[in-house]
């Protein structure tokens, strides 16, 4: 081989190839030299590797999480350690920082709609096309398939939740129906003393029931199984027995009496026959018999047949060791045995019913067992199965402790009503006194309920000759509230002090020794008080502790005015304790308080050395008494204000007028001349009324009760006047005025149909369909009737939205009345509309343009009752508008966690009209909508009336 020296560089010959350093020339130091440079950069790749290396990769992840906790996304150059670990930390740190905020999301469109899947898929669909629009590429494959996971089990679990939520809703409203129609069936059976399956008032419903129990059983969620439905269908039906026995028992007692009830019970249920020998007795002579059975046939339970019979001795023949042994098909806990199981219980226990020498004997013996069971049975029971026959026997001894005691209770009633009669008489005779204005005709009608001829003797004394007034009683009183000036009928601690201090503890005179309890002054004596000085206690000293130890102690502050007397008195003079025990025990009435009060006096007086002070005590109850029917009859006249506050303020001889009111002539607004002069009148009423509301906190009127019942009277003989009246008052008035008036005559007795047809025709409501139902009316008065295929045809449509007013039933008969009146009314005027014109109008529905406003529609899958203004179509889109104000100032519906609703999941809510005309909000699990403070949420659309117009516009919004 050739070589070449200093190249260092590879030469190919013949032989291969050269060496890189010929060594052979150098010495020692150049080879050291060689190896320690290889040792050096050795060196360095392991200090890359070991320590710069890491080092720049935790740089780079640092610097990554950084940029991620503040929001930003950057790359950089991944030839680098420090850059390629930088993108994977930022990659795996962003997907990770979105991955939290898709959850958050999809869990709040979950929230949103907890029970619609469907409303869920595609709103997450619209989430994941707006979160990937701005994701970085680098992060866009992750996330889309961390997003899809999370989404996907979401609509998984929502589909699951869904279908088990509609199965238990659906098993929930059978169970629902069915304890609703065992509660129907019991009630009739009970008020109709018998249960005939045949008859007219079981059939329909029986078969209901059995239908219901079918499908109880067919629903997975209920877990009931066929044999459980048999069990508890006959429990059902014990029920149903039961009942009528007791029914039964009621009537004979109500007819006859209680011991002709006691008898009708014993006759129905004797006592239960032992069963004969031939079937349990040992030594039983039966043909073919070879060993007696082992089970008590007595202790049987029955089982319900699909016949509608029951049976105890069911039963097959099995063949073992040449005996034929007879096997109950029927279990111990009453379910039916199939034939391989009736087998396989006889092989596990034993029991048999017997054992006979052939099949021929063993089915001969069957049949005879089963007769005699059937007429034991019927003659044991009376037709009552064996469940029935416990429950009729405690129905019934039920029923007649029942009727004893309403007896005895009816007796104390009545006792008791006649007390009180008597009693107040003598409170109205005494408030005569006190130039009170008694109804004369209440007067008649309490002396005659108290049976007492004394009594009605006074009263008749009274009305015909007069009372005499109280001495230095004057003739009248004045606005403030008191008899000749005085304020302390009104009540209230401080008249109740002042008279105790003056009236009864003889004022401010010092008593040095006050019968051994030490020196008394303003009623406060040393024993009772030892941390006074009562020789110099001065008057506001003594109130300060009046008020402290029996005023608070009854707590006066919270009991009617003369109850408040009687009691700060008693309390004062036979201790707290007592006072508060009769506060309890009156029921709050004041003479009932009273007599409590002297029957504990003549209590103590027994004993000989308080006998001399029972004179005294008594003369301090009369005073006592005395000034209480004083307020009382303050009290009498105040009632009197807040009932019919125009009349009271116009006065009388004992009182004088308390405002001008202007005379109402109450048929001038049915004729053209007269209206003017009503519609005057009707203002300044208004007026007077918001006046007294405001001075006295009387409730608003117009009218007083007579003037109001005047109207009641002309409505009920000529129910078209009621619309005139309606329309003339919201002229007059507007229309909250006019609705307000509307009631004053509604609350003296109205007819609720009136009342209603008056406010749909009313300026903005269907005229015309008011006006035929009031004609309607007047027809069906004077005998005329409808016809009966338009009947049932207005029926139908009423009765689909009958569930709407199941919680306003006078709502829901004023609109089926209304709609059969109309009816009536263009039937004979030979008017043809459609059957479902007459409920929608009667629910309010009005045309204004080609737009329709109010009636009944539905709403997010529910039938609702629409404000009379508003447009259905719309109903959503002002739930919607609404709750985004509501959220806006924080009085809208929350969650369980107190989180608001948002307004677009409000706008999916079910609207379900209240009696009081604002409307609570449903899920579709039939959950309300609850507000802040926990109870279900409440929404007014009325006042959001003019703010939805302009919001909504006209076509959502009536614009009258």
């Amino acid at each position: 081989m050739a070589t070449q020296r200093g190249t260092g560089l590879p030469t190919i010959d013949a032989g291969g190839l050269s060496p890189l350093v010929d060594m052979s020339a150098y010495g020692a130091a150049e080879r050291a030299n060689a190896e320690g440079l290889a040792r050096a950069v050795d060196g360095l790749s392991r200090f890359q590797n070991n320590t710069l290396g890491p080092l720049l990769q935790q740089k780079g992840r640092e610097d990554a999480a950084k940029a991620v906790s503040e929001g930003r996304f950057e790359q950089r150059d991944q030839i680098t350690e420090y850059g390629q670990s930088f993108t994977d930390a930022m990659v795996q740190g962003t997907a990770a920082r979105m991955a939290i905020a898709d959850d958050a999301s999809l869990d709040g469109l979950m929230a949103a709609n907890p029970y619609d899947p469907d409303a869920f898929a595609t709103q997450s669909a619209t989430l994941r096309t707006e979160v990937l629009r701005d994701t970085p590429g680098a992060v866009a494959l992750q996330r889309a398939a961390t997003f899809d996971r999370r989404r996907d089990q979401l609509l998984s679990n929502m589909r699951l939740a869904k279908v088990r939520a509609d199965t238990e809703e659906a098993g929930a409203a059978l169970v629902g129906r069915k304890d609703e129609l065992v509660r129907r069936i019991i009630q009739n059976a009970e008020a109709e003393g018998t249960f005939d399956r045949g008859g007219a008032s079981f059939a329909a419903d029986l078969e209901e029931l059995n239908g219901l129990w079918s499908q109880i059983a067919d629903n997975p969620v209920l877990g009931v199984s066929p044999e459980q439905g048999q069990r508890l269908k006959a429990a059902d039906e014990a029920k149903f027995q039961a009942a009528a026995v007791g029914g039964y028992v009621r009537r004979v007692f109500r007819e006859q009496g209680a011991e002709a009830a006691l008898l009708a019970a014993r006759e129905l249920l004797p006592p239960v026959e032992e069963p004969g020998p031939a079937f349990v007795a040992e030594g039983a002579q039966v043909d073919g018999l070879l060993e007696q059975g082992n089970i008590d046939i007595a202790s049987r339970p029955q089982v319900q047949n699909a016949d509608g019979s029951v049976s105890t001795v069911r039963s097959i023949s099995v063949e073992v060791d040449g005996r034929t042994y007879l096997v109950p098909t029927v279990s111990d806990d009453g379910e039916l045995l199939s034939d391989d199981a009736a087998i396989a219980a006889f092989e596990q226990t034993g029991r048999h019913l017997g054992a006979f020498a052939s099949r021929e004997a063993a089915d001969s013996y069957a049949q005879a067992l089963h007769e005699d069971q059937a007429a034991r049975s019927q003659r044991a029971e009376g037709g009552l199965s064996r469940d029935a026959r416990p429950l009729a026997y405690d129905r019934a001894m039920a029923v007649i402790a029942e009727e004893s005691g309403l007896q005895q209770q009816l007796a104390n009633i009545a006792a008791g009503r006649r007390a009180e009669a008597k009693q107040r008489v003598n409170s109205l005779i005494e408030a005569m006194r006190y130039g009170a204005a008694v109804d004369f005709d209440e007067l008649t009608r309490a002396a005659q309920a108290s049976g007492d001829p004394g009594v009605i003797a006074e009263a008749r004394f009274a009305m015909e000759v007069g009372v005499q007034p109280p001495a230095g009683f004057g003739s009248g009183a004045g606005a403030g509230g008191g008899f000749d000036g005085d304020p302390s009928v009104a009540g209230g601690f401080e008249a109740a002090v002042d008279f105790v201090i003056d009236q009864i503890e003889g004022g401010e005179t010092f008593v040095p020794d006050d019968n051994g309890r030490g020196p008394t002054r303003w009623g406060i004596n040393a024993s009772a008080n030892p941390d006074l000085d009562i020789r110099n206690l001065s008057r506001a000293g003594a109130v300060a502790r009046y008020r402290r130890d029996y005023w608070n102690a009854i707590q006066g502050d919270t009991l009617p005015p003369a109850l408040g007397l009687v009691a700060f008195d008693a309390a004062v003079n036979q201790g707290p304790e007592n006072a508060r025990r009769w506060i309890a025990e009156s029921q709050g009435d004041v003479g009932r308080f009273l007599a409590l009060r002297e029957a504990h006096y003549r209590s103590l007086a027994h004993d000989p050395k308080n006998r001399k002070n029972l004179n005294g005590w008594l003369n301090r109850l009369r005073d006592v008494r005395q000034r209480a029917v004083r307020i009382q009859a303050f009290q009498a006249n105040q009632d009197g204000f807040a009932s019919d506050p125009i009349s009271f303020a116009v006065g009388n001889a004992n009182r004088p007028a308390l405002a001008q009111v202007a005379p109402l002539a109450v048929d001038a607004v049915f004729s053209a001349q007269g209206q003017a002069a009503w519609a005057q009148s009707i203002q300044a009423r208004a007026a007077t009324g918001e006046t007294l509301a405001r001075q006295y906190q009387v409730p608003k009127r117009i009218l007083t009760d007579a003037e109001a019942s005047a109207y009641k009277d002309r409505f009920e003989r000529d129910p078209a006047s009621i619309l005139t009246f309606a329309r003339s008052a919201t002229n007059v008035l507007g229309g909250q005025g006019a609705r307000d008036l509307l009631l004053e005559v509604g609350q003296a007795g109205a007819a609720p149909t009136l009342i209603h047809i008056a406010e749909l025709g009313r300026p903005g409501g269907d005229v015309r369909f008011a006006q035929q139902a009031a004609v309607g009316i007047s027809l069906k008065a004077g005998g005329q009737q409808i016809s009966t295929e338009r009947r049932e045809g207005v029926q139908e449509e009423v009765n689909r939205w009958r569930s709407l007013l199941a919680g306003t039933p006078d709502l829901l008969a004023a609109v089926q009345n209304s709609a059969m009146s109309a009816a009536l009314a263009d039937e004979v005027s030979g008017v043809e509309r459609p059957d479902d014109y007459y409920p929608q109008a009667a629910l309010g529905r009005t045309t204004w343009g080609r737009n329709r406003y109010g009636g009944a529609a539905e709403v997010n899958g529910r039938a609702v009752v629409l404000p009379r203004w508003l447009n259905g179509e719309y109903f959503d889109d002002a739930l919607e508008a609404l709750g985004g104000a509501w959220n806006q100032h924080g009085n809208g519906p929350v969650y369980s966690n107190g989180d608001p609703i948002p307004a677009r999941a409000i706008a999916r809510l079910r609207p379900v009209l209240m009696p009081n005309g604002r409307y609570q909000l449903i899920d579709q699990r039939g959950n309300h909508a609850m507000s802040a403070r926990g109870v279900p949420f409440e929404a007014d659309l009325d006042r959001g009336r003019d703010w939805l117009r302009r919001r909504l516009g006209p076509n959502a919004v009536r614009p009258d």
